[in-house]
């Protein structure tokens, strides 16, 4: 007997489902896992944001995931609009998923059981794992793909595989040896600035903050297409180093000239703003470039500037904007209470230099005076002979 979807009650049912646990059909499991919402799903999950968050992770370890690399998905929904998705083929396989961490622990599946790896499996390996934040695992499947460089691997292949490499190293703490796989990277292409950039991130972790300010700065001086025609897609990430540099160096003018600089590379506060709260609605949107948080610390870290330089009244315009976007962030409250007080200071600090001012003008009135008549006594009393003067 043909069994009808639970969800849609309109297709045939293929798989129970791993996720909800009732049978299902091709279409319904495709529209969840893209993330796209449906009458059927939106029927049984009530929130359907907050549920495909929570249960995309029961998704990922579902055997009926897979599809064939000839599977053609249906991008039309009963409701709404459609979706954004990432894919990926391997040999005779497809996955797909609305989350690119999901993604990455499908790849993971589907590459890890093939019995004679070569170095792009390795690399996608290394690379989902990376993704994962599973550094050491993504470490060992990297190595391994060195091993299996010959003479028919490019550089722009090998560069790719030394990136990766270093990545781990940074995340692992392992400085030196992340140095050693960026150089390495260099010698077979140094126009490829981002390379310059890493440098200038190896430095700054190793405290070298005036060899890291060269690297940021050379790979912006440089900045463009390198001889395979590509140019750095996140260039604007030296910026933030040379803030942190700078403001290490305490050199706050630096420091907040290079922290505004990716700031406005984002848009003004008004937009972003914006951004943070159609995310805090419910809305997804992915390949921001940023997080909120790390926007959180910029706006701390030129606040500190300002109070550094006794600017007050500037410190308080950027802790504002911190607080509108982390109004529950207890770093951003001390440092808002600092702000309050430096202005409180400054106010009494101005009052009381108004007071001086003016006391001192009168009392400059008033000495003025008061020589000038013990002066004219003193003129041509007597016999015009008169040496001293003795006031009482």
């Amino acid at each position: 007997m043909v069994e009808v979807c639970d969800l849609c009650k309109k297709r045939i049912a293929v798989f129970k489902c791993n996720v909800c646990n009732i049978n299902i059909c091709n279409w319904c499991c495709d529209k969840f896992q893209i993330g796209q919402v449906t009458k059927g799903w939106k029927r049984y999950s009530g929130n359907y944001n907050n549920f495909l968050k929570k249960y995309s992770k029961e998704c990922s370890k579902c055997d009926y995931c897979f599809r064939n690399d000839q599977y053609q998905m249906d991008n039309k929904s009963d409701v709404g609009f459609g979706s954004a998705s990432y894919s990926f083929i391997y040999k005779d396989k497809l996955v797909f998923s609305w989350n690119f961490k999901e993604l990455a622990k499908k790849k993971i599946r589907l590459v890890k059981e093939e019995e004679n790896k070569n170095i792009l499996d390795y690399y996608i390996l290394g690379d989902s794992h990376i993704l994962l934040g599973q550094y050491k695992i993504a470490y060992k499947n990297l190595i391994k793909a060195v091993g299996l460089m010959n003479g028919n691997i490019d550089n722009e292949d090998k560069i790719l595989i030394y990136i990766k490499i270093y990545q781990c190293c940074e995340a692992l703490n392992l400085y030196l040896e992340g140095e050693k796989w960026i150089n390495k990277a260099i010698i077979l292409d140094d126009t490829m600035t981002k390379l310059y950039r890493y440098k200038g991130d190896i430095y700054r972790l190793q405290n070298k903050y005036e060899k890291s300010i060269i690297y940021y700065d050379l790979s912006l001086d440089n900045l463009g297409y390198n001889s395979s025609g590509k140019m750095d897609s996140f260039y604007e990430f030296a910026y933030i180093g040379l803030a942190i540099d700078y403001s290490k160096l305490n050199k706050y003018d630096d420091t907040i000239k290079w922290a505004n600089k990716f700031l406005n590379r984002i848009g003004d506060f008004e937009y972003i703003y914006e951004i943070y709260e159609k995310i805090k609605n419910g809305m997804t949107i992915d390949g921001l470039g940023f997080s909120f948080d790390m926007i959180v610390d910029l706006y701390n870290l030129i606040t500190i500037s300002y109070l550094e330089k006794k600017e007050f009244f500037m410190a308080k315009e950027y802790v504002e904007k911190s607080e509108k976007l982390s109004p529950d962030n207890i770093e951003t409250a001390k440092l808002s209470g600092r702000v309050i007080q430096g202005l409180n200071m400054s106010n009494e600090i101005n009052r009381l230099k108004k007071q001086l001012e003016e006391a001192l003008s009168n009392r400059i009135l008033v000495t003025a005076n008061f020589n000038g008549e013990i002066k004219a006594d003193m003129i041509n009393i007597g016999d015009g002979n008169t040496n001293t003067f003795n006031y009482r």
